[in-house]
């Protein structure tokens, strides 16, 4: 879709920007790469059986695609850091959900609808936020900036994540889930703050 009008800065708000966009983003794909790989695993642990498990990681992805459609959309009239904000908060809410619910039928479905559509916007969201903040001539250089972290965190987040799920179970990994999203929704409150 057509860029938004880059926000005018000055040189050291454009360096916080830079560093609190980097920060957030970078947690969120932490969080998305390292919960995907093991969705079935923690639908598993919280009682679904293997083909309810699969039928609710496939739904995942659909959602995850439904929020990039509407996103597209919105056009001109969305905005990276409202989307931001509701995508991390759609997951933060899911992640909340599971660890105060009983586990049911009903509370999976409603973690896959939340967090499903959730990680959709934040992908569209990551990838516009620095043509909100630069200029179309900046953003090569300001995407290639972010990709460093972001590439480390797709790397390390599965590992990671893993060894939480195998060593302490679904709660502790929801949990640290439920910490990095809400950092990360902090961060992206204090960019909304400074511009």
């Amino acid at each position: 879709r057509p860029a938004p009008p880059p926000v005018a800065l000055s040189p050291a708000d454009r360096r916080k920007a830079f560093l609190l966009i980097a920060v957030s983003t970078t947690l969120c794909t932490f969080i998305t790469f390292g919960v995907s790989p093991s969705l079935l695993e923690i639908f598993r642990q919280s009682g679904a059986s293997p083909a309810f498990a699969l039928q609710l990681g496939s739904a995942r992805g659909v959602l995850g695609i439904s929020a990039r459609f509407l996103d597209m959309l919105l056009g001109r009239r969305g905005n990276p850091m409202l989307s931001a904000v509701m995508g991390i908060a759609l997951m933060l809410i899911s992640f909340l959900t599971m660890l105060v619910a009983s586990p049911s039928a009903p509370l999976l479905i409603t973690f896959v609808l939340l967090y499903g559509f959730g990680a959709g916007v934040m992908t569209v969201a990551r990838a516009l936020l620095p043509l909100a903040l630069f200029s179309p001539g900046e953003y090569g250089l300001q995407s290639a900036r972010l990709s460093l972290p972001q590439n480390l965190a797709n790397a390390i987040a599965p590992v990671v994540f893993t060894a939480i799920l195998d060593r302490a179970g679904t709660g502790p990994a929801l949990f640290a889930c439920a910490a990095l999203a809400a950092l990360s929704l902090g961060f992206i409150l204090m960019l909304m703050g400074l511009v």
